[in-house]
């Protein structure tokens, strides 16, 4: 498998320039270290997100202190913008991974076990499928205690995993019944090493491309419930939160909300084509073929 193919797919190539930004963006925006403030403010690219300018009448218009102006508090929008992608792309990706190891081994366990396990485990995850998760997440994050980034890690993952179950489960089926799975029985390889060791690898393709997929899936989840008030607690930076400060200015200072939804909607759209790209990747049946748009 080379990245030739990559290389000639133009809108693989803009997925991987938009994530790459977002999670250089959400490097910088990390506090590193002892020394107070994210990399961001130490490099002087933006300044406290959280620190509200007295000498302004907020929401003011960009100006040589303020490039982007201040949001309706009187902080940086700059720099709120820049800091909000640290929770976006954490969100998504932390929960994401949560939700991709729960996915992977009930699909694992059900694909591989097979009879009154595999129906037991499969209508689980029916029952979790049939629910909304952002319905299921807005209910758990409202009943439960104070917002707080932790909580939304924990819910989406534990709303996420349905899908990527039935994707490793399916491969599973497929994949037991092959050749080089009774090779290595016939070895004398007991069943969590035929499972894991021969089986997992090869049916990891189509769970990386879904769950690239859902890392965009739980941003917009995310800025969803931030928006509602019930994400990112504040003062925290919150693409959501942003949007949903600046609704009120859409038509004298339509940047307090245009800016965060185009960065967001950058963010997803860079996710959805990188997952795209990596479908190709990772078919054999794909990689011989020119890729376009």
């Amino acid at each position: 498998m080379g990245w030739k193919p990559v290389r000639r797919s133009p809108a693989t190539l803009a997925g991987a320039l938009l994530v790459a930004s977002a999670l250089v963006v959400t490097l910088g925006a990390v506090e590193w270290g002892e020394k107070p403030g994210s990399l961001l403010t130490r490099l002087r690219v933006a300044t406290d997100p959280t620190a509200i300018d007295r000498g302004v009448l907020p929401p003011s218009s960009p100006d040589a202190r303020h490039l982007l102006g201040t949001d309706p508090l009187g902080r940086d929008f700059l720099s709120r913008l820049l800091h909000g992608a640290r929770v976006s792309v954490v969100v998504g990706i932390v929960a994401e991974a949560i939700a991709l190891l729960l996915g992977v081994t009930v699909g694992a366990i059900a694909g591989y076990a097979g009879g009154k396990l595999d129906a037991l485990l499969m209508r689980a995850t029916d029952i979790l499928l049939a629910f909304p998760i952002p319905l299921i997440a807005m209910g758990a994050m409202a009943v439960l205690d104070s917002p707080s980034l932790v909580l939304v890690f924990v819910v989406l993952g534990l709303m996420g995993w349905g899908g990527i179950a039935r994707l490793i489960r399916a491969e599973f089926l497929s994949l037991r019944e092959r050749d080089f799975t009774e090779a290595a029985r016939a070895l004398g390889a007991g069943g969590g090493r035929v499972a894991f060791l021969h089986l997992l690898p090869n049916a990891l393709a189509p769970a990386l491309v879904a769950a690239t997929v859902g890392v965009a899936g739980n941003i917009l989840t995310e800025a969803w419930l931030s928006f509602l008030g019930l994400g990112a607690p504040p003062p925290t930076p919150s693409w959501g939160g942003m949007i949903f400060e600046g609704r009120v200015y859409l038509t004298t200072q339509p940047w307090l909300c245009l800016l965060p939804g185009l960065a967001l909607a950058a963010t997803v759209a860079g996710f959805l084509l990188l997952a795209d790209g990596l479908r190709d990747l990772l078919d054999p049946r794909r990689r011989g073929q020119t890729w376009a748009i």
